[in-house]
């Protein structure tokens, strides 16, 4: 990995967050309350720095760095998502693996029109639940956005938001800002679902698409930054 591709998906994300809590907002808030997600995702990251375990979380916003840290190799990224998340429920942790699986694909430079069926096949036998979602995704091709996000799922359940997010991402993928915009509308909590729409846009897209104002004046900007470089200076790497 390199600490750009971490920095990409964090701000990318913190900023899509941010956003979701003010979406008229130009520019959005850089007050740490107003990304909570990103500091549980900080969090986890600044945990597999340490020497013990992959830590538990009930956070799939964690996923996003799982993706990045194992970009070169998959049956590392599957082994550290699922012991990240394996006190979460069937649908979750399928969540959680497809979107790091997803990150990890963008980084690559595989485009957005792929990631839906990556997705549903490195999650496989997971959650019947998970893939009936995603199937829907598929199927959403209505003249309405709004009927398309409605045809996917509104509710708060991960997979359902995750859906809504990788959606967002195919319906905009030269866009970053017009991604997370959609993504912080659609459906319930609509802060999640920019988080991970921009954590994917921005790993396809690259950090310059992410306004460089808002990122200069972010409260997590320092601590996106270190952690970014000191996972670099790992080498990528987390602990068994």
């Amino acid at each position: 990995m390199s600490a750009t591709s971490l920095q990409s998906i964090l701000f990318g994300a913190a900023f899509a967050e941010a956003l979701s809590t003010q979406p008229e907002a130009n520019p959005p808030p850089t007050s740490s309350q107003s990304m909570p997600h990103t500091t549980a995702a900080l969090k986890f990251g600044e945990q597999q720095l340490t020497d013990g375990p992959t830590p538990p979380t009930k956070h799939i916003t964690a996923a996003a760095i799982v993706g990045c840290l194992h970009r070169h190799d998959t049956s590392e990224l599957r082994r550290t998502a699922q012991n990240a998340f394996a006190h979460c429920p069937p649908p979750t942790q399928a969540a959680g693996l497809a979107w790091a699986h997803v990150v990890q694909s963008a980084l690559e430079g595989i485009p957005p029109p792929e990631y839906l069926s990556r997705a549903l096949l490195i999650t496989d036998g997971i959650s019947e639940t998970f893939d009936a979602v995603l199937y829907r995704v598929g199927q959403a091709h209505f003249a309405s956005e709004e009927h398309a996000l409605r045809h996917i799922g509104t509710t708060d359940r991960d997979e359902e938001v995750f859906a809504r997010a990788l959606w967002c991402v195919a319906q905009y993928p030269t866009d970053y800002v017009a991604c997370v915009r959609r993504a912080a509308t659609a459906g319930s909590p609509a802060t999640k679902t920019a988080y991970i729409a921009g954590a994917i846009s921005a790993a396809w897209l690259g950090l310059d698409a992410v306004p460089v104002g808002w990122r200069s004046r972010c409260a997590h900007r320092q601590r996106i930054v270190d952690l970014s470089e000191q996972m670099f200076l790992n080498g990528g790497d987390t602990n068994p």
